[in-house]
């Protein structure tokens, strides 16, 4: 999914391969989210919210592309849950996947990304 994706008026770039990397303080923030336990959830499975985060917080810090077994295995999540959740995310634009079936951030997450609260200048919300 390289290149531009037409969303109505809205065109998305995805430079999965060109973006730059979170640096070491906010990749330790979200990997603490991420492993915070939810008091309402066994701790073995966690809610679709916590595995889903788990599986984001992967892409913080490390290489930018993820096969399935890497990224189930480094978001402690048995391979066929990473494997479900992966695909919705994908339909979704959340990530992405190459012809090589590697995973990486898709445009959905990286247009929300360049929304953060440090690019708000003017102060509006």
């Amino acid at each position: 999914m390289h290149g531009q994706r037409d969303r109505g008026a809205l065109r998305l770039v995805h430079p999965v391969f060109d973006r730059e990397p979170v640096d070491r303080e906010d990749a330790g923030r979200i990997r603490a989210l991420a492993e915070q336990p939810d008091d309402d959830q066994p701790a073995a499975r966690g809610s679709v919210v916590d595995r889903v985060v788990r599986m984001l917080a992967v892409f913080a810090d490390g290489p930018r592309l993820f096969n399935l077994s890497q990224l189930a295995e480094r978001a402690d999540l048995p391979l066929s849950t990473t494997h479900r959740l992966a695909k919705q995310l994908v339909g979704h634009d959340v990530l992405c996947k190459d012809d090589h079936g590697h995973y990486g951030v898709g445009p959905v997450l990286l247009a929300i990304a360049s929304h953060t609260v440090h690019d708000d200048a003017d102060g509006d919300s």
